[in-house]
């Protein structure tokens, strides 16, 4: 019986990683546990506990608390209006106001 754990946990290390450590001031997406969907975004404030992280979620300000694997780096991308994308990095003002879909579909 001892011999199919060690089997388990050799197979999991094969692929396990340790992700990136978040930094405060780090603008994220945050995965929403109830549609699966990487749908909500919010700036990492402080580091609460070892892969843990006090996050200000943008639109309604409150905080929240998640753990590194539901958290992902923001990243801007612009369209040009020819439909090329624009330079990687590129950031956007914060618009105030957003219905849902907007708020989906904004990167910045």
């Amino acid at each position: 019986m001892a011999r199919s754990g060690d089997s388990a946990a050799s197979r999991h290390d094969q692929t396990a990683h340790n992700l990136e450590p978040s930094r405060p001031a780090l603008r994220t997406r945050i995965l929403n546990p109830g549609s699966g969907r990487w749908d909500r975004a919010g700036t990492v404030l402080e580091t609460t506990a070892p892969r843990q992280y006090l996050v200000r979620l943008d639109g309604s300000g409150r905080t929240t608390i998640r753990n590194r694997r539901h958290l992902r780096p923001l990243t801007c991308v612009q369209g040009h209006d020819d439909g090329t994308a624009a330079t990687p990095g590129a950031t956007r003002p914060a618009k105030e106001g957003l219905n849902a879909t907007d708020r989906h579909h904004a990167t910045c």
